[in-house]
């Protein structure tokens, strides 16, 4: 049973109702539920979605990102794309299901905002 974070829902069902394209960052410890407040969202949802973005302080590997998807698969959901963030960069080979991100990208991409 699902118990609690009505705020937060209410903000995904926002973003999923929205006719804007729009990301949402969803972290927090270890085991405080961030997954199952992504099931609980998309419950409903029928666009697309990405899941299990995680920041390293290390290169992300091709290990880490099989390690990492095969967490995603061991709790019963799919992902459209699995994306990863990285102080350090990526050690990669080609994967159109993976979006990549440093702390650069992104700041470069939201200056551009600005």
């Amino acid at each position: 049973m699902f118990v609690g974070r009505e705020n937060e829902l209410k903000i995904l069902n926002r973003v999923f109702s929205s006719n804007r394209q729009e990301s949402v960052l969803i972290y927090g410890r270890r085991r405080i539920g961030k997954t199952e407040l992504i099931k609980e969202a998309i419950e409903d949802f029928e666009g697309e979605y990405i899941q299990e973005c995680k920041y390293k302080n290390y290169k992300v590997t091709q290990t880490v990102v099989d390690q990492e998807i095969e967490q995603v698969k061991n709790v019963n959901m799919s992902c459209y794309k699995y994306g990863f963030f990285s102080k350090s960069g990526f050690d990669l080979t080609n994967d159109s299901n993976l979006i990549s991100y440093t702390l650069d990208d992104l700041y470069h991409s939201f200056s551009e905002n600005i």
